[in-house]
C-alpha cells in the first residue's frame, strides 16, 4: 500500500503552481466583479449616484490591482528565491554522482574549520578505473561511480563530507576524527567496495580502491585544504605503488615530500 504523502513535501513540489493560479484565478474574479459594478452604476438613472460609483469603483479598481500586484510580486520572489537555492545546491554537486564538487568541498571546508578542532581527510581512488572503462564501456563507469558513491555514503557518518575530486578520485573530510580514525573508517570503506561484486549488464564487476590518509596535525596552516590534500595523496601514492586496495596514513616526512 503506498505511502500518505504530507502536505509539506506536497506544497514544496506545487505550492508555487497552486500560487501562481490563485493569484491569476483572483484577478480574473475581482476583474469580473468591478466590470459588473461598473455596469449596474451605469444603469443608474442619478447623474450624480453615477459619478460617485464611479469614483468609488475606480479607487476600488486601483486597490485591488494594486494587492494583486503585490501578491504576483511576492510569488515571483518566492519563485526566484527557490530557483536560486535549486542553483546553488546544483554548482556545489557534482552532476553523475551527486557527492560535492571542488566548489561544494570547499564551502563545506569553511564551516568544518569554524565548528571543529580536528578533522582528517581520505582520499579514495578506484584502482584501474581506466581499465574497466575501456573493457566495459564508459556507461558502466559511470554506474561504477555512483556506486562507489552510495556504497561509501553507508560508511559515513551524518558530519562527514564527500566530494568528487576528479575523475574516479574521491575525497571525504572527516570532521572530529584523528588519523587513527579516520583509518579505520577508510578500512570499513575499502572492505565495503571489494567484497561487492557490482553487477553491470549481467556481468559481475569486482572494484577495489586505494586510500590515503592524512590528519590535520600534519600540516601547520590548519586552514589549507589542498595541503593537506596533497599529503593524502603523497599517501595514495604509496598505497598504489605498494599494490592496490590498501589503505596508507601519511608521515610526516611526506609533508615536506615536494620541498
Amino acid at each position: 500500500m503506498a505511502m500518505k504523502r504530507g502536505l509539506k513535501p506536497l506544497w514544496r513540489e506545487h505550492g508555487t503552481r497552486v500560487a501562481w493560479a490563485m493569484g491569476f484565478i483572483g484577478i480574473i474574479a475581482t476583474s469580473l466583479w468591478i466590470l459588473r459594478v461598473e455596469m449596474a452604476a451605469y444603469m443608474q438613472s442619478n447623474e450624480l449616484d453615477l459619478i460617485a460609483a464611479s469614483n468609488f469603483n475606480l479607487y476600488a479598481l486601483y486597490l485591488i490591482w494594486l494587492i494583486a500586484i503585490c501578491f504576483q510580486g511576492s510569488m515571483l520572489f518566492l519563485l526566484i528565491t527557490r530557483n536560486a537555492r535549486k542553483i546553488e545546491a546544483l554548482s556545489t554537486k557534482d552532476f553523475l554522482t551527486g557527492a560535492h564538487n571542488r566548489l561544494g568541498l570547499e564551502k563545506v571546508w569553511q564551516r568544518i574549520l569554524d565548528t571543529h578542532e580536528t578533522f582528517a581527510v581520505v582520499i579514495l581512488d578506484i584502482d584501474h578505473f581506466k581499465k574497466i572503462n575501456d573493457t566495459h564501456g564508459h556507461d558502466v563507469g559511470d554506474q561504477i561511480l555512483k556506486l562507489v558513491v552510495a556504497r561509501t555514503h553507508g560508511v559515513l557518518r551524518q558530519e562527514d563530507k564527500l566530494a568528487r575530486f576528479g575523475g574516479e578520485e574521491f575525497v571525504i573530510i572527516l570532521p572530529g576524527a584523528d588519523v587513527e580514525q579516520a583509518v579505520r573508517f577508510a578500512e570499513r570503506v575499502r572492505v565495503a567496495i571489494e567484497t561487492d561484486h557490482f553487477q553491470l549488464r549481467d556481468v559481475a564487476i569486482s572494484v577495489t580502491a586505494s586510500f590515503g590518509v592524512a590528519g590535520q596535525e600534519l600540516v601547520g596552516d590548519r586552514g589549507d585544504l589542498y595541503e593537506l590534500v596533497r599529503v593524502a595523496d603523497e599517501a595514495l601514492y604509496h598505497a598504489k605503488g605498494n599494490g592496490r586496495n590498501r589503505v596508507v596514513m601519511a608521515e610526516s616526512q611526506m609533508v615536506t615530500a615536494e620541498c
